[in-house]
This record gives C-alpha cells, structure tokens and sequence, in this order.
C-alpha cells in the first residue's frame, strides 16, 4: 500500500518534458513559455543571468513553485498538479540543506526511511552512494566534520539513493572556494555518468554549463533563448547575447560585398579570405569574433578599424582589452608585452573569426 508520502509508481523510461511553462508570482512573470526536455541519464544545464527565471524554472519542476501555464511530465506521467513529496525527484539545493544532526549516512538515508523503505534494502543503497560519493571513510561523520565539497556530496548521495526519476541541482558548486570548483566540477560530471537519471543543473557559471551539461537552455528576462548542445551555442549562436554570455564572444550583423564583407555600417572592411566560413548569397550575415579573433597594432593604417581603449587588465600570459570603434564594445587579448596607447588598430586575424550564414 502506497503511503502518502510515496511517489507515483513511474516508468522510469521517458525523462522530463517541460512545454511551455509559465511561473508567475503576483504579477511578475518569472518564467513565460518555457520548453525543453531531458532524457533519462543526461545533464541539461540551464544559465542566464541572475532573475532570467532559471531558478523559477527548476522550483517548478521541483513542485515549489506554482504553474501559471503550461504541462511538465516526468517518466510518462503529468507531473503538474502533483505534490513535490509525490513527484519522485532528488534535490540538491544550493546550501546543501544537510542536516546537522545526522551522520553522512543518516543523511543519506533520510529519504528511504521517510518511504518506509526495508531496512536490508535501505543499507544496501546507503552503501552504494557511499561508494558512488567516495565517502564511505566519512559515514559517521557529522556534517559540521566535513569540508564543503564533502557536504555537497553528501547532499547529492541523499537525493540519488532514493533513485529520484529526475535529479534538480541548483547552483551546486556555488557556495565553494573556487580554488575547488575545478576539481569538484569534474567530480560530480564523473559521478552524474554513473547514474542512469535524467539530470537538470541550474546555474549562472558558463564554465559549469559547459562541462557538465550534453545541453545548455540559456534564458533570458524569462525567455528561452536558445536550447542546444554546447558546440552549436559555442559556434553558432542564435544571437548577440547568447555568443557575449557563453563565450565572452561579439556577433555582428555584416554585408557581403564581392570578396570582402563591411561591418559596423560598413566602417570596417575585411577581406572574405580572412574568415574561416564563406557563405554562398548575399545579404545580410553574422560574423562571431572571439577575443582572440583580432590582430591588434598600436596605430591604425588604411585596413584597420581604428578602436579606443576603454579598459586594460593584466591576466598574466596576456593582457584583456576592451576597446570601443563605431559604438560597439568590443574585449579582445594581447601579448603582456604589447604596445598599447589610448588607440589601437583592429583586423581580423586569417581564419580566426567566423562568418555564419546569412540571417532568414
């Protein structure tokens, strides 16, 4: 007989759909329209920057946010109106939320003990994630004994032994040092491999994103902006905000004309050859500059673009500037030991910036 603290029998088999997925407090609209999905043992990380309704997003599929439009299923059944202690997902809150009273494996088990979970099969699980999580040295430990990458992934043990249908991990390595991030980071992708749930990670760091995610939904003022793996948000990217948020990148509407293309009103000329991708047509295009994309002189001649430097800072192997020609701002990288005034010139290093097709 099923308790009513135990989730609906799933089939564990179709992942986690969200479809056009409305949150609403009052009268603020935190998420509009939201749609995306995750398959059973992959990782989706959705980033924007802070109040793009990311958080809101996950708390609703959590069950901790109300619904105002839209339908969220999970493992083939609807979810929407369904209570969160119902809804058979593990998660991972961004302080952790251990409890202090318990043991690592006290902790651990928590969630199989509120489910009535037999006491041979409860051991037995607390075990496998004390495996899985490398903690098995550290089970009677109290949480105030334990670093905080040690409590993270106590906190994620807890939410995969109740072998959750769709694990939420919001912001989970944000309450740490970043000198343990790095490490940490490639932890957890190690330990989200080994399970067979499907994974969504909320957070606002882009390197985060990029390493665990398989996809990246990015948001924006509540709005998907695009949902996709990281290659194709990496290199061809739906629009400017997406290329400066992921990648620090500039996307410029340019014209071709014959063999070079004019960008910004056509005050920069650039050879065609320089660029790594030729489309056929004309028209308008999108070319994608990185900051390595540029050659930087420190004066402009006839073929450069002639940009004033608003900005210096020393990174070690090199030097980030951002410069400013024909309104638009733009960060680029120089050697440490480069010749920089108040103006430099800017061309587009051969085959080190992109052109993208051209816009519909």
């Amino acid at each position: 007989m099923t308790s009513p603290h135990s989730p609906v029998p799933s089939s564990r088999g179709a992942g986690l759909t969200v479809h056009d997925l409305t949150v609403r407090y009052g009268s603020t609209t935190a998420a509009a329209n939201v749609s995306l999905d995750v398959a059973p043992a992959e990782t989706v990380a959705v980033i924007g920057p802070s109040g793009c309704g990311k958080s809101s997003t996950l708390r609703a599929v959590a069950g901790l946010a109300p619904v105002a439009e839209g339908r969220i299923t999970l493992a083939g059944r609807d979810i929407t109106a369904l209570a969160a202690a119902r809804r058979n997902i593990g998660l991972v809150p961004q302080n952790y939320a251990v409890f202090p009273h318990m043991s690592v494996a006290g902790n651990i088990g928590y969630g199989l003990r509120a489910r009535r979970t037999p006491e041979p099969l409860r051991r037995e699980r607390v075990r496998a994630m004390l495996d899985l999580t490398r903690l098995e040295e550290l089970a009677d430990r109290r949480p105030d004994q334990l670093s905080g990458g040690q409590r993270q992934r106590v906190a994620l043990a807890r939410a995969l032994a109740i072998e959750p249908d769709v694990l939420l991990l919001d912001e989970p390595l944000a309450a740490l040092d970043p000198q343990l991030r790095g490490g940490l980071r490639r932890e957890l992708a190690a330990m989200l491999s080994a399970t067979e749930c499907a994974t969504l990670i909320v957070t606002h760091d882009q390197h985060e994103a990029l390493s665990l995610g398989s996809r990246i939904a990015i948001l924006r003022d509540g709005h998907l902006v695009q949902f996709d793996t990281p290659q194709v948000l990496w290199n061809d990217p739906a629009d400017a905000f997406v290329a400066d948020f992921l990648a620090n990148a500039l996307l410029l509407d340019v014209h071709r004309n014959h063999d070079h293309v004019l960008a910004l009103d056509g005050r920069w000329r650039i050879p065609l050859g320089q660029l790594a991708v030729r489309p056929t047509g004309h028209g308008v295009s999108r070319l994608l500059l990185r900051r390595d994309s540029f050659t930087v002189t420190d004066t402009a001649d006839e073929a450069a673009l002639e940009a004033e430097v608003t900005h210096s800072e020393f990174a070690g192997d090199s030097v980030q500037l951002t410069v400013r020609a024909a309104g638009t701002t733009m960060s680029l990288r120089v050697a440490p030991d480069a010749r920089i005034g108040r103006t430099v010139g800017l061309s587009v290093a051969g085959g080190a910036a992109t052109l993208l097709s051209p816009t519909a």
